[in-house]
C-alpha cells in the first residue's frame, strides 16, 4: 500500500522503482567484494554484468544497453537509503580506467 512520504522520508527517496533482479544482481557484487571492514569497490561493468545474469536467472532477456536505457545503473539512492554510504567515480573519456561505485557503512 503506497501512502505519502513525510518530509524526512522524501530525502532518501529513490524517486525510481527498480525490478528484483537489478538489487540482485548489486547484492551479489557487493557480497563478493565486500571486505572485512565493510567496504567494497565494485567496477560499474562488472555490476552490468552482474545484473544481466541476475535477470537471466530469473528468466529475463536483457542487455547491458536496456540498463542504461532504463536508468538502472542509477541505484545508488536506494543503497543510501538502506545506510550505505555509495560513490561514483567516473572515468574520464581519455582514460582506459574503468568506472566504479564505492560502498562503506554510512556513519
Amino acid at each position: 500500500m503506497s501512502k505519502p512520504l513525510s518530509p524526512d522520508e522524501i530525502k532518501s527517496y529513490p524517486g525510481q522503482s527498480f525490478p528484483d533482479y537489478v538489487f540482485d544482481g548489486v547484492n551479489n557484487e557487493l557480497a563478493r567484494r565486500i571486505d572485512h571492514n565493510g567496504w567494497a569497490r565494485l567496477i560499474q561493468n562488472d555490476v552490468a554484468d552482474a545484473i544481466v545474469q541476475a535477470a537471466e536467472a530469473l528468466g529475463v532477456d536483457i542487455d547491458r544497453s536496456y540498463l542504461y536505457s532504463k536508468n538502472y545503473m542509477d541505484f545508488e539512492p536506494a543503497y543510501r537509503a538502506a545506510g550505505w554510504k555509495v560513490t561514483y567515480y567516473k572515468s574520464p573519456y581519455y582514460s582506459s580506467d574503468d568506472s566504479y561505485f564505492e560502498f562503506e557503512k554510512a556513519q
